[in-house]
């Protein structure tokens, strides 16, 4: 169960006191399940915020991670760093550095100063410290540090190692929390124990006594190399002898005593592993296959890979979800199943001693021990995995199964290793028969013994830190959520292509495989729309829906996941030059969107292969959003489509090649022609492509109306100045303070006159025009110097301009609703202040259109 965030619980503030009243120094033992990681947590917020540099070192990577997230969310102000696996963090650039307890005491080892120098405040959190009195690890116990805090569920060592080492650095235990407290104030859920007995078949039995009566004459003969006051003290505990034979067998001579302890140890292994993969306890695991099923989790403890393994194919069997989890196993699949145990989408993890201490275990309320090695710490450890506080307050449940007269059995060769739990079981039973009714009746839960039993709720405190914590974290969620996204990410400038470097990593599937997650994911959907809806009968019912609807989640992201590189080939397609207004990965994310449609729509029955099949989802995404998104100012969806269906049309025409015309025989030829030569006037253009789409040529002007870019003011453009021309921008040209409006408004009508008689011409008329009256760069050009740019005669550009002007009288005498406008030199359309003497040196026609639609064309030549 979860506690609230923003309260801890009054022995972790107990114990912190404890702590602080050593001076900042002491080793803090709580059992497993009742949050001492949460003390470490508090004790290092507390040293960051004074300023002092700390460093938590941790047995595995597993752990490193999981210390770094409650970290971060204690401490979102912290620069947190990193050190092992593949890290290599300092506390030079960060405020707390957590590292595995190798990676730690190789940086000491080295003589290097990037964790915390002689001379300067620094705190060491050993996490899980019982392990570091080794001499392997005693390296990362390093001087340098003033503060110094042990966490561990059980200090003591066999070897006194933890006398000799442990206590000299840490100063011994300061707080004590176990199994008696921890009950009473609720921080850990109250467990039944059950031993139950199983018996060896006659040919392991038979295999047993061999090995035993092997061991029992090599010891006797090893004893015969211990001192004479030790070869027959009974006194001496067989775990501080069998640490002597075990550093004898390492021993890398070849002498007598060595060989006969390494044979020692070999029988003690096969021994071990002839109880821990014996056939009858898998039978006994049978018998417990209902129990397993209506259980919320559970954990089967074994002691070797092997029958990790024997033991979730047996309950495979019995149509439980089952999956082993041992150090054979890659990081990312122990995690991975994790993963899937923590969203009871498996029931069952089996693994040998991977489950024992350095991971965080998701919920689980039955632990199965098929073989144990007889350590009370790995008892206490197995059971804190069970007794964390549940959701709904459920209660621990703990079976050991041991074959009967062997070195397993409690009863013949004692129960010290059990003694520290077993006192505090709720219930215990010890069964002699896996078979028997009350096992089965005393292994139900609690809740269904005797019905809904009131939770109570531990003894907690207020923490005066959570509330300033919380604020902070919440303006910190975004930046904390990206950067864990990113972390481990190499990004460069281009965004495309580190985009395409992240969904390389995803491995492409083929047709079955498609049809397999086509298939997973229409039973979640189906899952799904039963659990809203409450159609089931049972909490068995309510597991197996949910877990259909995770895998079907699942079976999408990897279907997703999978197709990724297909919307990106597909979105090439649409860039460059198709999308003015869209960058390449926001069309990428645009047709990402279809790809979810199509894997929500595909019908894996059909037969169809899902990327021809999702190609036409892709597309119809991309172009809605081209459609809706390109443009400042949006046109309806139907409107862009008839826009780009016109655009194709003319591409069709002009896609067949014709000559270039002659100066003589442009008039003579079809408009289909002068469109394709590109010597057609704009209204011819608009003619054929009408008649392409089968359309009125005023739908056409529409359309080419409204396909107009915006320009931003900041677009460079051409301006003259006083004779000469600089680069500026349309910002330059917008009308001034001092200019009246109604010759702006004026200047502004003349413009639009201007254009829209021009765009009446072919491409080539207008560019003579343009020319010859300075309307393109506000200068004029000679008819001489006109025919040399187009490449026809001077007597033919005078022609063309003649031809034109005519033209235009007659339209403006058709419509007298333009006699108002006064078309003069054209530089006075871009320079309002322009020299009289300037203007009279310059050679150009000027129109002049008076009220009554009279005409007068002046010529100075």
């Amino acid at each position: 169960m979860t506690e609230p965030s923003e309260s801890i619980y009054v022995w972790q503030q107990e114990a912190l006191h404890a702590w602080r009243s050593h001076e900042h120094r002491g080793v803090i033992e709580a059992v497993t399940g009742a949050g001492k990681t949460r003390v470490g947590i508090l004790a290092a917020r507390e040293a960051v915020g004074a300023g002092v540099k700390t460093v938590v070192i941790v047995p595995t990577n597993e752990l490193l991670e999981q210390w770094v997230q409650n970290a971060s969310r204690s401490m979102p102000w912290a620069k947190i760093g990193r050190l092992g696996g593949g890290h290599h963090d300092d506390l030079v650039q960060n405020d707390l550095v957590i590292g595995t307890v190798h990676s730690v005491a190789a940086v000491y080892r080295e003589g290097s100063t990037r964790l915390v120098s002689p001379g300067r405040s620094g705190l060491l959190i050993a996490d899980e410290c019982h392990r570091y009195a080794a001499k392997t690890f005693a390296d990362a116990l390093s001087e340098n540090f003033t503060w110094r805090l042990g966490l561990t569920a059980t200090y003591e060592r066999d070897d006194q190692l933890h006398t000799s080492v442990l206590d000299a650095y840490f100063g011994g235990i300061v707080y004590r929390l176990w199994y008696d407290r921890a009950l009473a104030d609720h921080v850990i859920s109250e467990f039944d124990i059950a031993l139950v007995a199983v018996d060896l078949d006659a040919e392991r039995r038979v295999e047993y006594e061999a090995l035993s009566e092997r061991l029992r004459q090599t010891r006797q003969s090893l004893r015969g190399y211990l001192p004479a006051a030790a070869r027959h003290d009974a006194e001496i505990p067989y775990g501080v002898i069998l640490r002597l034979f075990i550093r004898w067998s390492a021993d890398r001579g070849q002498s007598a005593r060595n060989t006969l302890a390494r044979r020692y140890v070999g029988l003690l292994a096969q021994r071990k592993n002839l109880l821990a993969d014996a056939p009858c306890k898998l039978d006994a695991l049978d018998a417990l296959s209902s129990v397993i099923s209506h259980s919320q989790g559970t954990l089967i403890f074994t002691q070797t890979q092997q029958a990790a393994r024997q033991a979730i194919d047996r309950l495979a069997q019995h149509g439980q979800t089952a999956l082993a989890v041992h150090s054979g196993l890659a990081r990312e699949e122990r995690r991975a199943g994790m993963q899937r145990f923590r969203e009871h989408d498996v029931n069952v993890l089996a693994a040998p001693k991977v489950l024992d201490e350095g991971i965080d275990v998701p919920e689980a309320d039955l632990g199965v021990v098929l073989a144990a090695n007889r350590s009370r710490r790995q008892m206490v450890q197995r059971l804190g995995r069970v007794i964390r506080r549940k959701t709904g307050g459920r209660s621990g449940r703990f079976v050991v199964f041991y074959a009967r007269d062997t070195v397993e059995d409690p009863q013949i060769h004692g129960d010290d290793y059990l003694n520290d739990i077993l006192h505090f079981a709720r219930q215990l039973m010890f069964c002699d028969d896996v078979q028997d009714p009350m096992l089965q009746r005393f292994l139900e839960p609690a809740n269904e013994r005797a019905g809904v039993v009131e939770v109570p709720q531990p003894t907690c405190v207020e923490d005066p830190e959570e509330q300033r914590i919380g604020k902070i974290a919440e303006e910190l969620s975004v930046e904390s959520e990206v950067a864990e996204q990113l972390q481990g990410t190499h990004l460069t400038a281009d965004i495309f292509r580190d985009y395409k470097r992240r969904i390389a990593r995803f491995p492409l599937i083929d047709k079955a495989e498609e049809q397999r997650l086509g298939r997973l994911r229409q039973c979640g959907d189906e899952a799904r729309k039963k659990l809203d809806a409450r159609e089931y009968e049972n909490r068995r019912q309510r597991r197996q829906l949910d877990r259909a609807d995770r895998a079907g989640r699942r079976a999408t992201q990897a279907f997703l996941q999978a197709n990724l590189r297909l919307v990106v080939s597909v979105a090439k397609r649409y860039f460059p030059g198709r999308s003015p207004g869209l960058d390449i990965i926001d069309i990428v994310q645009e047709g990402n969107c279809g790809l979810v449609r199509a894997v929500e729509k595909f019908d894996p029955e059909r037969g169809n292969k899902f990327s021809t099949y999702a190609t036409w989802w892709i597309r119809q995404s991309i172009t809605r959003a081209l459609a809706d998104q390109s443009r400042t100012i949006r046109l309806p969806v139907h409107f862009v489509e008839q826009l780009n269906s016109m655009r194709k049309s003319l591409k069709r025409v002009q896609g067949l090649s014709q000559p270039a015309p002659t100066n003589e025989d442009w008039r003579c030829s079809t408009p289909i022609e002068r469109v394709q030569r590109g010597i057609a006037t704009p209204a011819e253009t608009r003619a054929v492509i009408a008649d392409a789409m089968q359309i009125d040529v005023t739908k056409v002007e529409e359309l080419q109306r409204n396909d107009r870019s915006l320009l931003s003011l900041d677009h460079p453009h051409w301006i003259l100045d006083g004779g000469r021309v600089t680069l500026g921008s349309l910002r330059d040209t917008l009308v001034s303070d001092d200019e009246p409006v109604d010759a702006s408004v004026e200047r502004e009508e003349r413009q639009l006159w201007i254009e829209d008689v021009l765009s009446q011409l072919s491409t080539r008329d207008a560019e003579i025009i343009c020319r010859r009256f300075g309307f393109k760069y506000g200068n004029e050009e000679t008819c001489e110097e006109i025919g040399e740019r187009v490449g026809v005669t001077r007597g033919r550009v005078c022609q063309i301009i003649n031809q034109c002007l005519k033209e235009w009288r007659e339209t403006i005498s058709r419509d007298p609703a333009v006699s108002s406008i006064m078309i003069r030199y054209e530089t006075r359309h871009f320079q309002h202040m322009r020299s009289q003497t300037k203007a009279a040196d310059l050679v150009s026609p000027e129109l002049c259109f008076t009220d009554d639609a009279n005409v007068s064309a002046h010529a100075q030549v």
